[in-house]
């Protein structure tokens, strides 16, 4: 498990790192500062004794200036009679891989758990890397995967997640 998470830090610096070259342009509709995208996805705890759980997102971002954009995100997952849900700004740096474009991106945001069974509740910061694939189906569509690993400041709740990710 940890050599996965240091591949996936590995593979986030290397984009990163990556120029933005001519053929890397974006491909979105011209004036087009606003992206939303929906996502749905499995988030495993690393917590033993925490079950896994489906989870979901929505997320509005703005182009600030190719290749950065940053928005506004909500998350929610349900699992163990515990419902969580996230607020976050989501900070994303896109490169293009030719025909696929990735979206290196960190995640900062607060998060709420409540748990039915024992009527207790949980405000919690969060932090969340993560990386994101996307092949542009036409201009301004998208849909792609992504992989994220979520750090609470509860840390019960950490969990590495992936998600299908739809873009428009």
């Amino acid at each position: 498990m940890k050599r996965m998470f240091v591949l996936i830090g590995m593979l986030i610096v290397l984009l990163l790192s990556l120029p933005s070259v001519g053929s890397a342009l974006d491909v979105v509709s011209e004036g087009k500062d606003w992206e939303y995208a929906f996502s749905l996805g499995y988030q495993l705890h690393t917590k033993e004794g925490v079950e896994d759980a489906f989870a979901g997102g929505i997320r509005a971002q703005k182009r600030l200036a190719y290749p950065l954009l940053l928005g506004i995100g909500l998350q929610g997952a349900y699992f163990q009679n515990i419902v969580h849900a996230e607020l976050n700004a989501p900070l994303s740096y896109r490169v293009g891989l030719g025909p696929v474009k990735a979206d290196a991106m960190l995640i900062p945001g607060a998060a709420y758990a409540y748990n039915f069974h024992n009527k207790k509740d949980k405000i919690m910061g969060a932090i969340t890397p993560g990386i994101e694939l996307k092949k542009f189906i036409k201009k301004g569509t998208s849909i792609g995967i992504g992989f994220y690993y979520s750090m609470y400041t509860y840390s019960q709740l950490n969990n590495f997640r992936f998600s299908i990710v739809l873009g428009f």
